[in-house]
């Protein structure tokens, strides 16, 4: 096997597609980061791209955006393994790892070999899919567009959405703003906005949803449902052959809506998070 690694996106895009493509929806998140590295969408850092074949066929893929977590296809321990060593043996900082669960195993463990650097669970997550929408039960209000005029009610709420996943908001923030310009941020309405979710990431046959989030005093009421179901039924009419996206697995609440509007389990995956090389802690 042989990793090769490369600068451009597009030369990335064009050699992982055969595999990304085999399963877009669990691929969805690497497929749609590349697409928009391509589309020339800013990072803070150089991107690590790369891939592992196994003579002509490419058995994995890897891309990270720094700070961010590495993502790593579906691969074989060993194509893990070495995805691991060649991370493992430069200067790249692997702040931590999203894969399919049968895949990181092998990868922290070639980390740990490599570089001491122990490795801590962060997420345990579920890729959904939906191939048709399941109409909840109706609600009052309706599903629109936001705007420019309700920027500041849609960067608040990502943020509310960043610290209810205990994530940092400076990365919630700075997405909502681009997917609000795009126009990709859309609201339940009733009377007032009352629930929100984006489309954070396109492939070439989906739409990945994100940013969903209904205030707390305003949950309970089937809001969360209606521009759930709204958003997907809307991108499926755009042309769409499938909507996607990630739940945590220890929120029985948020699989259950989404379950109940049509997604179904694609795929579990894990996010494991590295200390840093200097500290013994562990």
């Amino acid at each position: 096997m042989e990793v090769q690694q490369f600068d451009r996106p597009a030369e990335f895009t064009e050699a992982a597609r055969p595999l990304l493509m085999q399963d877009e929806a669990v691929n969805g998140l690497m497929i749609g980061i590349a697409q928009a590295l391509c589309a020339g969408e800013r990072v803070a850092a150089q991107p690590f791209l790369a891939i592992v074949r196994d003579g002509m066929a490419v058995v994995a893929a890897a891309l990270m955006t720094p700070p961010r977590s590495l993502i790593l296809s579906h691969a074989s321990a060993d194509a893990s393994r070495q995805l691991a060593v060649r991370l493992g043996g430069s200067a790249w900082r692997v702040p931590g790892v999203v894969a399919p669960n049968e895949s990181i195993g092998a990868f922290l463990d070639a980390r740990q070999d490599v570089t001491g650097q122990m490795a801590r669970p962060k997420w345990s997550m579920r890729v959904h899919r939906l191939d048709e929408v399941i109409p909840p039960s109706p609600v009052r209000g309706r599903l629109k567009r936001a705007r420019e005029a309700e920027r500041a009610l849609v960067l608040r709420w990502a943020a509310c959405f960043a610290k209810d996943l205990d994530e940092p908001t400076e990365f919630a923030v700075p997405a909502a703003q681009r997917h609000l310009a795009a126009g990709d941020v859309w609201l339940w309405e009733d009377g007032a906005p009352v629930s929100m979710a984006a489309v954070a990431r396109r492939t070439p046959h989906g739409a990945g949803i994100s940013l969903v989030y209904t205030p707390p005093e305003l949950r309970r009421r089937g809001y969360a449902s209606a521009v759930i179901a709204g958003l997907s039924q809307h991108e499926l009419e755009a042309g769409n052959e499938f909507c996607f996206l990630y739940t945590d697995l220890a929120n029985p609440t948020s699989n259950h809506i989404y379950r109940e509007v049509g997604y179904h389990p694609a795929c579990d995956v894990r996010e494991y998070v590295f200390a840093a090389r200097d500290d013994s802690s562990g």
